[in-house]
């Protein structure tokens, strides 16, 4: 019985650990290979490097994805620019030093929208559900 038991733990775990490992991976790595890939290749369009840039921000704030987005961003990128708003620290927007990462997500948003709620998250989302 105990035998059993632990085999089936350990295969659980084992099993845990590799869809950890594929989730990582899929969020975090691929993205970031996809975004250099697309970047470094001449013939990439606009609408692949937008894509690309979606994918990388989608999980992971970047700076290189944010400037690029001020002039290959279109509609389709505001949703996610508004979810990175929401990952800037609180504290960081009240002591008023904010990283120029978040700075750079701020002024993608500005350039996309014309409008400018600063680093509120419910403000930017709001304006974007009654536009």
């Amino acid at each position: 019985m105990f035998r059993r038991s632990t085999t089936w733990l350990v295969t659980a775990m084992a099993l845990l650990l590799a869809m950890s490992a594929f989730g990582y991976y899929r969020m975090v790595i691929w993205p970031r290979e996809n975004f250099r890939q697309v970047c470094e290749n001449p013939d990439s369009t606009e609408d692949e490097l937008r894509e690309a840039i979606h994918q990388l921000i989608a999980w992971n704030p970047n700076h290189e994805g944010f400037i690029l987005l001020n002039s290959v961003g279109d509609d389709s990128s505001i949703p996610l620019l508004i979810r990175n708003i929401r990952r800037v620290p609180e504290a960081d927007v009240t002591a008023g030093k904010v990283e120029c990462t978040w700075g750079h997500c701020r002024k993608a948003l500005v350039a996309l929208t014309g409008e400018d709620f600063g680093y509120d998250a419910e403000k930017w989302q709001a304006w974007y559900e009654n536009r």
